[in-house]
């Protein structure tokens, strides 16, 4: 067959230019709120709650990592971070819940929050979107 070489879709893949990376612009974007529901399998992880001062790999970390690296959220401490419930070491989990303000390209709709760079928006809504 003919080609493109770019696979399949005929589309070459970008390369990212050696320089630094650029640092992702928090103050540029949208969040809202979600709730996730996470399963786990916990055999090789101690536990769901990361705990200060141990340096076991928890299922929270890892989560809270990918979601770091996706640029999903900025830091635990900034996002709005609630939990239902926690596991043991080795244990697993079906239907834990969890909120958090996540970045988001919707401009409207349910869960919306103002944008940091919006005036007088500090702190507006992120309280009440809040479960304790």
């Amino acid at each position: 067959g003919g080609g493109g070489g770019g696979g399949a879709s005929g589309k070459a893949k970008r390369k990212r230019a050696n320089g630094p990376r650029r640092k992702f612009d928090w103050t540029r974007c949208r969040r809202r709120n979600v709730f996730l529901k996470v399963a786990y399998i916990g055999g090789a992880y101690h536990g769901f709650t990361t705990q200060e001062g141990v340096s076991a790999s928890t299922i929270e970390e890892e989560l809270m990592k990918a979601l770091e690296k996706a640029c999903l959220i900025e830091d635990r401490r900034d996002c709005g971070y609630q939990k239902c419930g926690r596991t043991d070491k080795g244990v697993s989990a079906l239907g834990n819940v969890i909120s958090l303000h996540v970045r988001s390209k919707l401009q409207q709709g349910l869960g919306l929050l103002p944008s940091i760079s919006t005036p007088g928006a500090e702190g507006e809504g992120s309280t009440a979107m809040v479960m304790e």
